[in-house]
């Protein structure tokens, strides 16, 4: 049995991660929503470079108690904007577990994000990769040793990136 992931943003990351997913016999990829839906990509399949109609895309607008009771999922991977926060209630009541690592939520962000989490299961963090999360503890670690020392991490993101981090 295979862990049911509706996608959330398929943009660089979301599109990468996708992949992972698609290429990963144990989970399987149902659903990818995004802003908007191109009429001549219907399937985020398609985008990816596979024949078989699997894994729609769909706008968060159709993004309810009943298409999520249709197409149910166990996980949520959230690598959209903090526009997606407004449908965590729903998919919290719903049961699904999500993991979200949007850059930069709002205080009413992060207030619904923590509502939510008192229905379903949510992990949060506004960077998920590797290097930058090793960063931060090394970073913690180096003030350990070096107690006056002045750490910063500045992270950059590719050229075309719309969204504030």
């Amino acid at each position: 049995m295979s862990i049911r992931v509706g996608l959330f943003g398929f943009g660089r990351t979301g599109s990468v991660v996708a992949k992972e997913i698609v290429a990963d016999s144990s989970f399987s990829l149902e659903w990818v929503c995004r802003k908007n839906v191109q009429s001549n990509l219907m399937y985020a399949s398609h985008a990816l470079g596979f024949d078989d109609n699997f894994a729609p895309f769909i706008t968060f607008s159709k993004l309810d108690g009943g298409f999520l009771q249709k197409n149910p999922v166990d996980l949520i991977i959230d690598f959209s904007s903090t526009d997606a926060t407004k449908a965590y209630y729903t998919l919290a009541l719903a049961g699904t577990r999500i993991v979200t690592a949007i850059s930069k939520y709002s205080e009413d962000d992060l207030r619904t994000v923590k509502i939510a989490s008192e229905k379903t299961a949510i992990l949060y963090s506004p960077n998920i990769t590797l290097g930058i999360n090793w960063l931060m503890i090394a970073s913690k670690m180096l003030k350990k040793v070096i107690p006056h020392a002045d750490v910063e991490i500045v992270e950059e993101h590719f050229r075309d990136k719309n969204e504030v981090s």
